[in-house]
Formats: C-alpha cells, sequence, structure tokens
C-alpha cells in the first residue's frame, strides 16, 4: 500500500505543472466571483435562451437562432473575424453547416451576472455527435454578453473559445 500512496503522490507532482500550464489565468477566471444583482427571473430567461440558441442550431433552424441576437448581434467564433447583425449570423451558420449539422450542442456551467440591463454569461458548451456515432466532437467556453430592450433579453456578443483538445483536433 505504501508504494501506491509514493506512485500517486509522484504522478500528482508531475501533473501540477501541467495543470498550472493549461488552467485558465486567475484573470481569465474572475468572472466566478461576480456578484450579480440580477433577479433570479432574469437569470432563468438568459439561461432559457442560452438553451433555446443551442436547440436551434441542433435544429440547423439558423433564422431562429438569430432571432436571439440584437439587431447589430455580433458572433466572434474565433475562426476568421467577427461577424455582425442577423442576416450575416444566418449566413455564417450556413458556410457553417458541414461542421455544426448532426451535432447536440449542449450548454453547462452556466455563470450568469449582470446589473440593470445588460448581463453576462460565461459557460461550457459540448458538442456530440449524434449521427455518426456517440462521440465527443468538442468543447469551449462561451462568453455571450446580453442587453434588455423591448423585446426583453437579446444576446449581444457571442465569443466562442475552443478548449486546446478541441483545437488541436480540428487542425
Amino acid at each position: 500500500m505504501k508504494h501506491v500512496t509514493h506512485f500517486l503522490a509522484a504522478l500528482a507532482l508531475s501533473f501540477a505543472g501541467d495543470a498550472a500550464a493549461i488552467a485558465q489565468s486567475t484573470e481569465e477566471a474572475a468572472y466566478v466571483t461576480v456578484v450579480s444583482s440580477l433577479s433570479v427571473e432574469d437569470e432563468a430567461e438568459i439561461a432559457s435562451i442560452i438553451a433555446r440558441m443551442n436547440h436551434s442550431v441542433d435544429l440547423a433552424d439558423y433564422p431562429l437562432y438569430a432571432s436571439f441576437y440584437t439587431p447589430s448581434g455580433i458572433i466572434d467564433s474565433g475562426f476568421g473575424p467577427p461577424v455582425e447583425g442577423r442576416a450575416a449570423i444566418v449566413e455564417s451558420l450556413n458556410q457553417s453547416a458541414p461542421f455544426i449539422t448532426g451535432k447536440r450542442h449542449t450548454a453547462t456551467n452556466l455563470v450568469i451576472h449582470g446589473q440593470g440591463d445588460t448581463a453576462t454569461a460565461v459557460y461550457y458548451l459540448i458538442v456530440f455527435e449524434r449521427l455518426a456515432g456517440l462521440t465527443l466532437a468538442g468543447t469551449a467556453v462561451i462568453t455571450d454578453t446580453f442587453a434588455r430592450g423591448p423585446d426583453g433579453w437579446q444576446v449581444e456578443r457571442h465569443e466562442t473559445r475552443m478548449d486546446p483538445a478541441t483545437l488541436a483536433a480540428t487542425q
């Protein structure tokens, strides 16, 4: 048993340096401790919008997806320049269709904060294949910035930052 304990301790120490290198920096992770003044109802509405956005992508209903954005909403996917406006968002998704169709987009670990008529949601996106075998297709951290207007909460900016393993798999 003593050898197993020493082995596990050595193994943990060997990964400690690597973990520090790949962990999000304290500055990047500051959103975790931000205090929100949003109501529970506002946070629930924002979480519902995020779920509906992901469902609309899975259904390949790109106009519905774009409807969750402000008229000048922006998507910054990390691939190429950001895309601005609902029509451009639809066109961008149509161009990406071969890569996003047949997938299941799942938002997890939502951290929502804001005050007044602005909010930010940071969450993990986990994408699964659903037609070509049940496999993990990729993971990312998403940051959505919301504005509340006459039509309720809408996305002003959607920023995707793929995790290193997902980036490596796409190259």
